[in-house]
């Protein structure tokens, strides 16, 4: 009995520097563990939040860091080691928010991943899906123009069949000046750099694109000149005068000659 004891003893002992050597002797390495296999946004959300846990393991591990293969997709925490996610429990897990810049989106259903990344773990994906149904888009003939110049804008905007057609535009030209035109013209009274945004609504549904800084409208330059068919006459000799003025992006509009005689002209 007393043999038989020692042999107890002498198996706990070992069991117990396995633990402190940081093994166990049916330690399956490091799991990362999400919480979901798929981040769906479908037609409206724009921020979900991942749940990132291990399993039961005395293996280290390094970091968490999370990737994306789409400029659309934004984890907005654990983006690179120094960040310092440690995934260290199996029962209290990494939180990370994910949002999504519907702006990017093409129209339909997108698709991207999430990588998550935390050695020596397998690196583990999350598929993210988002559903885009409609969208704003708009072009102008002039990005930078002359003061008097008029710049038209052309609607671009989409949306999903199921939706319809689109059926409201509300334009901003950044200057207080509206239009509810599809595709408006839009005289700038003052130099500057403005802002323009459209609203678009199809099928009970809206979405509104800003581009900042979109039209840059600039005092045009005139330079004036001109030539006569002769400068020295005598009285009674007709002179033909050209016009060798120009603008730099304003076309000229009006004349106005003064001959030094007390005689004018609009030509």
């Amino acid at each position: 009995m007393r043999r038989h004891g020692y042999i107890v003893v002498f198996a706990f002992a070992a069991a117990a520097v396995s633990l402190l050597s940081g093994c166990f002797p049916e330690d399956v390495g490091r799991t990362l563990i999400r919480s979901t296999t798929t981040l769906d946004f479908g037609a409206a959300k724009t921020q979900m939040t991942l749940s990132v846990a291990r399993n039961v393991t005395v293996t280290a591990g390094d970091p968490l860091v999370v990737t994306a293969s789409a400029d659309w997709v934004v984890p907005e925490e654990c983006l690179s080691a120094g960040a310092n996610c440690m995934v260290n429990s199996a029962y209290l897990p990494v939180r990370v928010p994910v949002s999504i810049r519907r702006d990017l989106l093409t129209l339909g259903t997108n698709r991207a991943k999430l990588y998550l990344n935390a050695g020596p773990s397998s690196q583990v994906e999350v598929e993210v899906i988002a559903d885009d149904q409609i969208q704003a888009d708009f072009t102008a003939d002039l990005r930078s123009a002359g003061l008097g110049r008029p710049v038209m804008f052309r609607d671009l905007s989409v949306a999903t069949a199921d939706l319809g057609a689109v059926t409201s535009w509300e334009w901003n030209f950044g200057d207080g000046s509206t239009s509810a035109e599809q595709n408006p013209t839009h005289l700038y009274l003052a130099p500057g750099t403005y802002d323009v945004s459209l609203t678009i609504k199809a099928g009970g549904k809206q979405e509104t694109l800003k581009r900042a800084g979109y039209v840059k409208i600039e005092n045009p330059e005139v330079a004036v000149d001109f030539s006569a068919s002769s400068t020295n006459i005598s009285a009674g000799t007709v002179v033909t005068f050209t016009d060798l003025s120009s603008s730099s992006a304003t076309p000229l509009t009006g004349w106005k000659w003064e001959f030094g005689d007390g005689v004018s002209s609009n030509e």
